[in-house]
């Protein structure tokens, strides 16, 4: 193996140029699988950063019309105490702190948990302890404990934290624990403070689950139980709820599993349009070597001694190719991680770790065996004897390579013709997708979010500190018009619930009851964000809390509950009001995909911030030039207002509607990417196959221009040969991306899987490219004079 190992090289260090063409055209393939690996195992096979991780599972409620719906106290109690499948079961809440009182107020991302949340991850802290049973309780002494990224970030990673007290939204909490560097859940979070449950929330559905599976049990067993429990529950309270468990991986990682998958087969494909045109390399060169082969095997060489060299100088072919891989891949993943949307990995790291690096050895060395074996195999069946017959030192082209050399030129442009396909779906899809309109004007709009902490403001303060902020901004040069609304479109969906008319039966069914979105408002909003009024008028200053309760539907509530008739002056009652208050429907506005523009618009109420006030606010302000101007200006005139208001992510709206096709943008981008690779190396296959070609027929075309062939026929006849090649491919790239149009029809947005546009530029693309290809050398044999062809032989 030695002896084959430094035959290897000798012969590479001959052929440098051929080396490097063969390990950079690996480095492509492996490098792309090396990338996409590290993110599929990261996202689908890298186990949770948790203890026992095949046994935590993730429950949320569902029913007729929400698939996904958060559960209410008295549930997540009636689960906790009434199962026996588990060991624990913990539940969270989404939330956010204002750190204030260490430089300027920054605002964390805080869930506030149950008591046995950290009991069910079982992770031991880093330092301190976690939130226990005993802070879980009303009026509970005021803890939180902190990721190991704040802990760096705000307080320098100094060990003796550990029991000094910060202010959050007004209020003294002591930092009992800081987890360790790599316990981040649920995504994104910061701290975790006590979820301490109010007895006057208990009955909103505000809650997420997640608990630990005894030992033995399986998900199965688990979910019937906890559908047992939650019919008991029903029948109990009246309600028609059912419960969906999952495995917290799979729910985890359900959102970007399609797509990574995706990825992962499209960079398949691109090793093996590498593997293919290497594969033809040492084709083209076993022809060259066909001399050689046949001295060893007259002077006594076993055909198993040639199969073992052939072999082994196609895995060290590789491993340089892996070690470059290794490279391409770092510099590709950091492309992938630079334009995945925030938060795309979840509760994990990606990166390319042992586990990816081993999978990067695997890869190149059955990438080696695999390109090598078409060369190796014609090796072990030379014949000595005819090999010594040939005269030349370069030998000739047989028809059983020439054929096998087609064959391998006919795949890769197949595979590069479904690459192509795709990433022009994908990108049609982004084109669609970004051309939806949205409802509102982003133009000149500038948004942030505030926080006013409840410990500090009253409700009437509340209203006061909004309406003097929105003032503010409104007083600002160049501003237009500014307004405040609790959840902005596109970056959080908000909540829903259901609601009714009096005096009309029903809405809906009992199993089908209506489920609509609620907005919070302030005066101006609507028109700071371009979303027009369609009949009525928007919310004025005189719709305080002392005004008669009055509400703002959109187009789509109107259209779905009110078909024929003006809603105007109708009265209805909103599931957030207390059960006897009803509100008069004082407009109509314009529709907003406020979950994602691919999402159409759902029934949505808009109440006015004085009569329901909230401390958490969207803020819009729309300005005369560019929005990211006026930052400075909107930080001055909040910290005059109180200077422990953080402004948190501050933002141009335009950002956030480019932001809301992160994850369409960044499949197509890189399939893109990965199409273009593709499409190169086929076209790289075409041209050294034809020139090939057309070096081992010089003979036969100097012949042909002796008897009066014409410089176009000679083109015609070598063009057509890579025109060919590449229709075949194109026949049969067509005929699979046919087949696999299911994979695809998830990821892509009013855009059809056989769409005759993209199909048909994708086969004008591949056979304009085949020609460029094919011309370069059809342009040089037209040049040779045929007196000099026809002493070549």
């Amino acid at each position: 193996m030695l002896n084959d190992i430094r035959y290897a090289l000798r012969t590479f260090t001959r052929l440098p140029g051929f080396a490097l063409t063969a390990a950079f055209t690996l480095a492509v393939g492996i490098g792309a699988n090396t990338a996409i690996f590290s993110v599929v195992y990261a996202l689908l096979l890298k186990p949770l950063p948790f203890r026992d991780p095949e046994r935590l599972i993730y429950a949320h409620d569902t029913f007729a019309t929400t698939a996904v719906a958060s559960v209410s106290w008295p549930k997540f109690l009636a689960l906790r105490d009434g199962n026996r499948t588990l060991d624990a079961l913990a539940t969270t809440n989404t939330a956010a702190l204002t750190i204030t009182g260490r430089g300027e107020p920054q605002q964390v991302f805080a869930p506030r948990v149950s008591g046995d949340f950290f009991k069910v991850l079982g992770v031991t802290p880093l330092a301190g302890r976690g939130i226990t049973p005993a802070d879980d309780v009303p009026n509970g002494a005021p803890v939180i404990v902190l990721t190991y990224g704040l802990w760096q970030r705000a307080f320098g990673g100094n060990p003796a934290v550990i029991g000094e007290a910060i202010t959050t939204d007004g209020i003294q909490r002591t930092i009992v624990g800081v987890m360790p560097p790599d316990f981040v859940y649920p995504p994104r979070a910061e701290a975790w403070v006590p979820l301490a449950i109010d007895p006057g929330t208990q009955n909103g559905n505000f809650l997420r689950i997640i608990g630990r599976m005894k030992a033995g049990v399986t998900l199965r067993q688990a979910t019937d139980d906890l559908t047992t429990v939650t019919a008991r529950f029903n029948k109990e309270n009246g309600v028609n709820r059912s419960v969906r468990v999952w495995r917290l991986h799979e729910y985890l990682s359900q959102t970007n599993r399609q797509m990574v998958l995706v990825l992962q087969g499209a960079v398949l494909l691109v090793l093996l349009v590498a593997c293919a045109n290497v594969a033809n390399m040492l084709l083209a060169r076993s022809v060259s070597r066909r001399r050689e082969l046949a001295i060893r095997l007259a002077i006594g060489a076993d055909p198993l001694r040639l199969l073992r060299q052939l072999l082994t100088e196609s895995v060290i072919l590789a491993a340089f190719g892996g070690a470059l891989g290794v490279l391409v891949g770092g510099w590709l993943l950091r492309l992938f991680l630079s334009l995945a949307p925030a938060g795309f990995a979840g509760v994990q790291h990606i990166a390319i770790d042992r586990h990816v690096l081993l999978f990067t050895t695997v890869v190149a060395m059955l990438t080696g065996i695999v390109f090598g074996i078409a060369p190796a195999r014609r090796a072990f069946h030379a014949d000595a004897a005819d090999g010594l017959r040939d005269a030349t030192a370069r030998g000739s082209s047989s028809s059983t390579t020439r054929g096998a050399s087609r064959l391998l030129v006919v795949g890769e442009v197949a595979l590069a013709v479904m690459l192509v396909v795709g990433a022009g779906l994908l990108v049609k899809s982004l084109l669609r997708l970004q051309s939806q309109n949205a409802g509102l004007h982003a133009d000149g709009l500038l948004t942030f979010q505030i926080a006013l902490p409840a410990a500090r403001y009253d409700d009437d303060k509340l209203r006061l500190t909004l309406t003097r902020i929105l003032d503010e901004m409104r007083s600002l040069p160049g501003v237009r018009a500014a307004g405040a609304i609790n959840f902005l479109p596109l970056t959080s969906f908000g909540f829903s619930g259901p609601f009714s008319i009096p005096g009309r039966p029903p809405v809906g069914t009992p199993d089908r009851p209506p489920v609509i979105e609620y907005r919070v408002v302030t005066p101006g909003y609507f028109a700071a964000m371009g979303i027009p009024v369609r009949r009525g008028a928007e919310f004025t200053a005189r719709h305080s809390q002392t005004d008669r309760p009055v509400v703002l539907i959109n187009e789509t509530m109107a259209r779905q509950f009110w078909p024929n008739e003006n809603p105007i002056g109708v009265t209805i009652n909103l599931g957030m009001d207390r059960k006897n208050l009803v509100r008069e429907i004082v407009g109509v506005v314009g529709d907003v995909r406020s979950a994602s523009l691919r999402t159409p618009p759902v029934p949505e109420a808009y109440v006015p911030h004085a009569q329901i006030p909230a401390d958490a606010m969207g803020i819009a302000v729309r300005t005369e030039g560019e929005p990211g101007a006026l930052l400075a200006a909107v930080r001055q005139r909040l910290a005059a207002i109180d200077p422990d208001i953080p402004i948190v992510r501050p933002q141009t709206m335009n950002a956030v509607l480019d932001a809301s096709t992160g994850s369409m943008r960044l499949s197509s981008m890189l399939t893109s990417v990965f199409a273009v690779l593709a499409a190169l190396l086929a076209s790289v296959g075409i041209y050294s196959l034809v020139s090939y070609s057309v070096a081992s027929r010089t003979r036969e075309i100097g012949i042909r221009v002796a008897l009066g062939a014409t410089p176009s026929s000679v083109l015609r006849l070598v063009i057509g040969e890579g025109l060919g090649l590449a229709a075949a491919g194109l026949a049969v790239g067509l005929a699979v991306t046919w087949s696999l149009t299911g994979a695809l029809k998830s990821l892509l947005f009013e855009v059809s899987p056989i769409d005759p546009l993209v199909l048909a530029a994708t086969g004008v693309a591949v056979l304009a490219l085949t020609a460029c290809a094919s011309f370069a050398p059809a342009w040089r044999v037209m040049r040779v004079d045929p007196t000099i062809a026809l002493r070549t032989e």
